[in-house]
């Protein structure tokens, strides 16, 4: 990634570790995470998105990125699975039907996946969000056809929320994949808005950082209540969803430009360059680590964050496993 660009790894960084402090259980007020975690990704993936303009280009570029989503996503998911199952056995669980059942919510993914898979529906939202969106671009030309669409989309996730069967996962959708319609609004801003994120005035950034502590210190103190969590559709204020959260991702973006020069941040930079791998592999590292014992949030932080880049690393050292588990070419 081009120099300029070491603030979006910083935030992609400061994202990952908010996952893994999320998925600790130790922080009271950790629902508040999920207001800006995944659209601060969804941004990221849009501000790196490159257009296409035809179908030959987004046949290519579909396959491009199911290499680099899909491949890990489905090569973890069978390890995980397999060691899960493993231990089942040695445990003396020899029921096919329990299997059978287990592998079919597996594969189903999203937003029924606990445990070791937690954070495994983000990956094949942000594969079907990507896709939408390039299709989009593909099938209408002018920008404001685009936008028009997606607000469209945008609606209609604040109307499939409102449907109780969804909220109370009695209707699920394979992989989250009707997140998509909620997570492109945050992609887009990143893709239309790349030339204004690429450096944030600091007068701007002040403005922002400053409601976001406002806002953030009110909901601690029970003078605002606001929920949003993309996983489970839980999005309730149409107008809050859009505006307070791109408010808080453009005051975490502004904030890492005006510092991104620090070398004490290149540790964000790594855990920004490796956050699939972490997204993959915190809650089992957690898992094994501390099967047997209790855990304090710095250890649950440093195993969740340090095992999952050691791996990768290891991974990265042999054409295949950097390709079939890290979805590089």
């Amino acid at each position: 990634m081009k120099e300029r660009d070491r603030w979006l790894d910083i935030g992609k960084g400061l994202g990952i570790l908010l996952v893994v402090v999320g998925h600790s259980g130790k922080v009271v007020h950790g629902y508040m995470f999920y207001w800006a975690i995944m659209p601060l990704f969804m941004v990221a993936s849009g501000y790196l998105f490159r257009p296409v303009s035809s179908w030959p280009e987004f046949r290519l570029m579909a396959l491009k990125r199911a290499q680099q989503l899909l491949i890990p996503y489905l090569a973890c998911l069978f390890v995980i699975t397999l060691g899960r199952y493993g231990l089942q056995a040695l445990q003396g669980n020899h029921d096919v039907i329990w299997y059978v059942k287990d592998l079919a919510i597996t594969l189903f993914g999203g937003r029924v996946l606990r445990g070791p898979y937690t954070a495994f529906w983000f990956i094949t939202c942000l594969f079907a969000t990507q896709i939408l969106f390039a299709a989009i671009t593909v099938m209408f030309k002018e920008k404001r056809h685009q936008i028009i669409i997606i607000a469209v989309m945008y609606v209609a996730a604040h109307l499939e929320a409102m449907i109780p069967a969804v909220r109370a996962e009695i209707i699920k959708i394979p992989w989250n994949i009707d997140v998509s319609l909620m997570a492109i609004a945050f992609f887009s801003i990143g893709y239309y808005l790349k030339p204004y994120l690429k450096k944030i005035p600091i007068r701007i950034t002040a403005v922002l950082t400053a409601v976001s502590a406002v806002l953030l210190g009110l909901n601690v103190m029970g003078y605002f209540e606001y929920t949003m969590d993309m996983k489970y559709v839980a999005y309730d204020h149409i107008v809050l969803d859009f505006i307070l959260t791109n408010v808080l991702v453009f005051a975490v973006f502004g904030l890492f430009q005006l510092i991104d020069h620090f070398k004490v941040l290149n540790i964000m930079v790594m855990m920004g360059n490796y956050s699939l791998v972490i997204m993959y592999l915190h809650f089992v590292a957690n898992t094994i680590v501390f099967r047997t014992m209790d855990y304090s949030l710095i250890e649950f932080v440093l195993v969740g964050i340090t095992v999952p880049i050691l791996v990768a690393k290891a991974l990265e050292r042999f054409p295949v496993t950097r390709r079939v588990f890290l979805g590089i070419r």
